[in-house]
Order: structure tokens, then C-alpha cells, then sequence
């Protein structure tokens, strides 16, 4: 049972209500909501206190060549946290797997077991995710040539890991010529929503790191239809920091105005750069003259920020640095970083769901309600 702590009072006649706020500590599944698991490029899976950044699980999987390089909590309430990791096997193909709270394998397959058909010649993985606007899927998205042109991709799958429901044809992804051939990562909006970005995604050669960011709407099923967000190529020239864009990562509250953004992670060196972030409400915020997002701000730079997830608690960002630490984005935009150490290699992080709203009766009308969303939104008058 989580700890509480009351916020509000209020008297009214024999009914006393009262909004509680329940601590970090919630047990989901077996998964430790005020921890957040990570992969290690040397192979581990491990879990820490994210608020005292204390390593508080041993190592659940420790694997060699080919290392697991990316995870994605699945689970939209308090008792259905299911944990799946999945890696680029290096011969065409995408492992995928489901652990339990143990670090023991519950089910797995491969991509292209359940896709039935050839991946591609050219294939690279990005990463795997989970949405809560689409509960039953997971979304693996990849640079991939299976449709004859090398492109962004993204197949969404059912959790038991058996079947295809959809795939996402997104923009070129071109061969390599100038650089190594580069994945397509993605993240997924709690409505659905896809989004995509990739180093060389949507441009005609390798040669310049000029990437788009796109996103595709799912709630059709299977599409080749996609929207440009941030055209590279015109929105270089007002901020040249848009350089080998890797990874996105969705947020679905700023402190500034309360609007979802978006945060891009940048590659074009191993030294840290900033995550740019970028508004999605086009309403609040009208596009630029070429139609890309607007710009919000930076709060922080990191090593190669391929990766990174937002706690469903906290409303926290978290990013991976695949050149050093774990890296969390506050509700406030404060920083807290783990494990911040240089050659301490991360490839991805996550925290499981939250502890769902709950309403009981206590004794002589007494109302408790808890929710773990009163972090996120404040004290709630019930």
C-alpha cells in the first residue's frame, strides 16, 4: 500500500473529504513505481530510487553481444505493469521480449516471426514503445528498405508479441554513403499519436544530419500518410543546434502554458548537446513560415540523447545518454541527473504505470481519494 500525504480538507455536514497525495512506492505488478529501469550498453537492466538516485535493485538481466538496447513499460493502471525490451540482432531481424519483475523472460519472438515476411536487406532498429491510447500495442520503429526504398518505419504489435496490427511507412531514410546507415526512433502520445524522427530522415543523401520530425495518426490503422513537423533542411538555418536529430520524446505538459511539447535529442558530436524542445499546439503557438513547430527552450544537454520516456507520476522526463548517465527533465524543468558518470552508457529508461485513482469509504462518511495525478495537477477540491 502506497504512503499518503493529506493536501486538503474540507467540512462539509457529517461528510469529511479529503484529497491525499500517495507518496513514490507504489508496487505495480511486481515493478516499483518510484523506481526507473534502465539498459546498460554493458548489458544490464537496472532499477533506481528516482528520487535519491540509488542503484535499489540488483541487475535483472545481464546479457553479452548482442545487448538489449531499448524498453518500454506497458500497463495503464495499477496492477498491469508489463516490462518489454527488444534489440537489432545485427542479421535483419528485431528481438523482442517480455520480463517480469524477477528479470525472467515471460514470452518472446521476433519481428519478423511475427511480421511473417523479410525485414528488409537494409534494417536498423530505433526503439520500442507503449501508449496508453492504444493499450493492447507496442510500437517498434526502425530504418528499414522492406517496401524497395530505404525509410522510417514503425510496426505495431499486439503484447503478447504474436501478431502485426499496423505499419507506419514514414519518410526516406537514405542508404549509407556519407555516414552509417542511421535508425528511425519514435515515441507515442497517450492519444495515439506517433511520432518519428531520424539523423537523415525525409532528406535525399546522408551527407548533411538535417533530419525531419514527422508524425503519422494511427487511429486508422496502417498508413503511408504522415505530417512534416520540423523540416530540417529550412529550419537549420534559424538554429543550427537542429544537427543529426536521434531522438523524441513526448511531454504532455509544459510548466510554461500546460501544452504537450515535444523534446528532440541532437547527436552531431559525443560531447553533450542540448535537447531542444518544441510546442505542439499549434493553436497557442502558430508554426514559422515553412510550418515547423515552434521553438520552447532547452533545459538541459546531454551525451547523445537517443532515448527518453515520460513518468505517468511525476510527469517527469527521462533520458538515456548513451555516452554517460540518466537524465530527468522535472515537471518545473528542474535537472536531476543519475549515475552521471562518463563511459556509464545508457540506451534507454522507463517507469512503470501509475497507481489508479481510487475511492473508498472509511468509517462514518469518511471519503478518501487518491490519485496519483495530484502530483502533476496540484490539490484537487472534491
Amino acid at each position: 500500500m502506497s504512503l499518503m500525504k493529506c493536501t486538503l480538507w474540507v467540512c462539509a455536514g457529517a461528510l469529511l473529504v479529503v484529497s491525499v497525495e500517495p507518496a513514490l512506492g507504489f508496487v505495480n505488478n511486481g515493478f516499483e513505481t518510484g523506481y526507473v529501469y534502465a539498459l546498460r550498453e554493458s548489458g544490464q537492466l537496472r532499477a533506481w530510487n528516482e528520487t535519491t538516485g540509488v542503484a535499489v535493485v540488483p541487475d535483472l538481466i545481464l546479457t553479452s553481444s548482442p545487448i538489449w538496447e531499448s524498453l518500454t513499460f506497458a500497463g495503464v493502471h495499477g496492477s498491469d505493469a508489463r516490462l518489454f525490451i527488444a534489440r537489432g540482432t545485427g542479421t535483419g531481424d528485431i528481438d523482442l521480449a517480455e520480463v517480469n519483475a524477477n528479470g525472467v523472460t515471460v514470452r518472446s519472438n521476433t519481428l519478423r516471426t511475427i511480421v511473417g515476411s523479410s525485414l528488409g536487406t537494409n534494417l536498423m532498429f530505433g526503439n520500442i514503445r507503449f501508449s496508453r491510447g492504444r493499450s493492447n500495442s507496442l510500437f517498434v520503429s526502425a530504418a528499414s528498405d522492406v517496401t524497395g526504398t530505404s525509410r522510417g518505419m514503425a510496426w505495431e504489435i499486439d503484447l503478447g508479441l504474436s501478431t502485426l496490427q499496423n505499419t507506419y511507412t514514414g519518410p526516406v531514410n537514405p542508404l549509407p554513403v556519407a555516414d552509417s546507415y542511421r535508425a528511425a526512433y519514435g515515441d507515442v502520445a497517450p492519444n495515439g499519436t506517433l511520432y518519428m524522427i531520424g539523423q537523415h530522415l525525409g532528406q535525399p543523401t546522408d551527407a548533411d544530419g538535417l533530419g525531419d520530425l514527422v508524425k503519422f495518426d494511427t487511429s486508422g490503422g496502417s498508413t503511408n500518410v504522415f505530417t512534416t513537423l520540423i523540416d530540417g533542411p529550412t529550419y537549420n538555418p534559424g538554429d543550427t543546434r537542429w544537427s543529426y536529430p536521434s531522438g523524441v520524446a513526448f511531454r504532455r505538459s509544459n510548466p510554461g502554458d500546460s501544452t504537450p511539447t515535444l523534446e528532440i535529442g541532437q547527436q552531431n558530436s559525443s560531447s553533450a548537446r542540448a535537447v531542444l524542445e518544441y510546442y505542439l499546439d499549434t493553436t497557442a503557438h502558430p508554426v514559422d513560415a515553412n510550418n515547423n513547430l515552434i521553438y520552447r527552450g532547452t533545459q538541459i544537454s546531454i551525451r547523445r540523447a537517443y532515448n527518453g520516456q515520460q513518468d505517468e507520476l511525476t510527469d517527469s522526463l527521462w533520458w538515456a545518454g548513451v555516452r554517460q548517465g540518466l537524465h530527468e527533465i522535472k515537471a518545473n524543468d528542474t535537472i536531476f541527473r543519475i549515475d552521471n558518470v562518463s563511459g556509464h552508457n545508457w540506451m534507454d529508461v522507463d517507469s512503470p504505470a501509475p497507481e489508479p485513482a481510487t475511492l473508498g469509504l472509511l468509517g462514518l462518511g469518511l471519503l478518501i481519494v487518491r490519485s496519483r495525478r495530484a502530483r502533476a495537477i496540484g490539490p484537487q477540491v472534491w
